[in-house]
């Protein structure tokens, strides 16, 4: 087992713990009585951005010397988003009537780590390729910082399309292919 494979599987099961707490709240926020579909896009965005945040830790495959600040950068987004899971909902989802008003509630704290995700992996990405992504990374700042302080229905639908938007580039920008190799 390589030193990468063994810091893998910590991120692995962070990541699993996330996505389990939302696979298990699903029915309830896509269910008919007091759905949103602004909280359910956000939702489904927490969702994909986990499994997004998995595939592109393969890119760090190739370190050979890791040191405790570089395990905190790969450990970094998927202990964000697990927060994210957490803050997002309710401990228990099936008593929440109006997801409209579940997102209110919860809307900064979600803004919060999703924008802290994306630093760290802008961070971790370039750390691990030498590529820097500025334009993405201060137009999706300056829209977070802009729906964190504002209490109007349109930032929040456009805030929505762009994230479904930024999460399809970023999944095309940093779109890993993983490679085997045998040694023998």
């Amino acid at each position: 087992m390589t030193i990468f494979e063994y810091l893998a599987t910590a991120a692995s099961i962070v990541l699993a713990l996330s996505v389990s707490r939302l696979i298990a709240a699903s029915s309830h926020v896509f269910s008919v009585p007091g759905r949103d579909w602004l909280f359910a896009s956000f939702f489904l965005q927490i969702f994909l951005t986990n499994l997004l945040v998995w595939w592109n830790l393969w890119e760090l495959h190739t370190i050979q010397a890791w040191t405790f600040p570089l395990f905190l950068l790969f450990i970094g987004s998927p202990l964000t988003l697990y927060f994210t899971s957490h803050l997002v909902l309710d401990k228990e989802p099936e008593k929440v009537k109006d997801w409209r008003v579940q997102f209110e509630k919860k809307r900064v704290p979600m803004f919060v780590t999703l924008v802290l995700v994306n630093v760290i992996g802008t961070i971790r990405h370039y750390v691990s390729v030498g590529e820097f992504v500025a334009p993405s990374v201060v137009f999706f700042l300056a829209l977070g910082s802009g729906a964190l302080i504002s209490n109007r229905n349109y930032l929040w639908v456009l805030t929505a399309v762009l994230w479904v938007t930024l999460l399809y580039f970023l999944s095309g920008l940093f779109f890993v292919p993983f490679t085997v190799t045998t040694s023998g």
